[in-house]
């Protein structure tokens, strides 16, 4: 299977370079998120399955793009939820209302202003 996706991407016109074998500084990007999905999501659970895994990291995944904001993009959601714009007294009839929504058991909580 790996020979047939390297003649797929030859074709494309990609250029394939191969990582040492065992040495983590040559794909340093990769194996620094490895390490940090494990540590912050993998390690609070047991995994029963492959699907159970997939759905773990999935879900986390999901939550690290669309709800964490990020430091590196001036603290902003890298694809924010699509939301209404309200006027300023809106806003503050708003103010108190605040939601929770919690994910994979309570280890991911975002916290939201629920809809008028």
């Amino acid at each position: 299977m790996t020979r047939g996706f390297d003649r797929l991407l030859g074709t494309a016109g990609i250029r394939i370079v191969k990582s040492p074998f065992m040495a983590p500084n040559a794909n340093a990007y990769a194996e620094s998120w490895i390490a940090w999905i494990r540590r912050e999501c993998l390690d609070h659970f047991w995994c029963f399955s492959l699907s159970h895994l997939d759905h773990l990291v999935q879900t986390y995944v999901r939550y690290y793009n669309e709800h964490r904001p990020h430091q590196g993009m001036k603290n902003q959601v890298l694809q924010p939820a699509t939301r209404l714009r309200l006027t300023a007294e809106a806003e503050e009839k708003l103010a108190g209302v605040i939601g929770c929504r919690s994910e994979l058991g309570g280890l991911l909580k975002n916290y939201y202003r629920r809809a008028a």
